[in-house]
């Protein structure tokens, strides 16, 4: 089996040991190179997670494993921008859904309401990510607006439960308020916050 990580080539026996193998060999390109995994390649197909297991599973057919590895730098201005774009498009959505709150939601309504729920957290587990990595951290270009992105961050998870409670007393109103005159400007300031952030990254 043929692995390519970057530039460097290695080719190895297909037997027991071949994943304790590739994991030596990464760990050693990861750590020269100061990088991490952004996705490995196994015959064309790109994966961003559970790499080990797939290639175990698949392991008679494979033939060809790339490994892309990115700095710690480009991780998280390509993490920014990936919730820049999220927030923004989310944003858009928020008015019309709380608007079909405040009448009756449809299940179209409710299904739009559980992809918010479900981008709140990933927006927050993102964040988690980097303030706990002091690599990802350090690469930051001002821990300022960083800071003032982290309130807007602990606001929103102070409105997990709120949201909960709207739900559990099926208070369609109070949902739609949370969703127009909390989340929606939090949403927005969070995007200018990151828009900094991504901005001075790149001068």
């Amino acid at each position: 089996m043929k692995l390519t990580i970057d530039e460097n080539i290695y080719f190895l026996e297909k037997d027991g040991e071949i994943i304790e193998k590739i994991a030596d060999i990464l760990t050693d390109e990861m750590e020269k190179t100061n990088k991490v995994i952004k996705f490995i390649e196994v015959d064309g197909l790109e994966l961003y997670q559970d790499y080990f297991e797939y290639i175990l599973d698949n392991l008679d057919y494979i033939e060809n494993v790339n490994v892309k590895l990115i700095t710690y730098k480009e991780l998280v201005g390509e993490t920014l921008l990936g919730t820049i774009d999220y927030l923004q498009g989310a944003a858009a959505e928020i008015e019309p859904l709380s608007e079909a709150f405040y009448t009756q939601p449809t299940r179209e309504a409710w299904e739009e309401f559980t992809d918010l729920l479900e981008g709140i957290n990933w927006i927050i587990s993102v964040f988690n990510l980097i303030d706990n990595d002091k690599s990802l951290i350090e690469t930051l270009p001002s821990y300022e607006v960083w800071n003032l992105y982290a309130k807007d961050i602990f606001t929103l998870n102070e409105l997990i439960p709120q949201m909960n409670d709207a739900l559990n007393s099926k208070d369609n109103t109070l949902l739609a308020d949370l969703m127009m005159y909390e989340i929606l400007p939090i949403y927005d300031d969070m995007r200018e916050q990151l828009m900094s952030l991504y901005n001075s990254k790149e001068n």
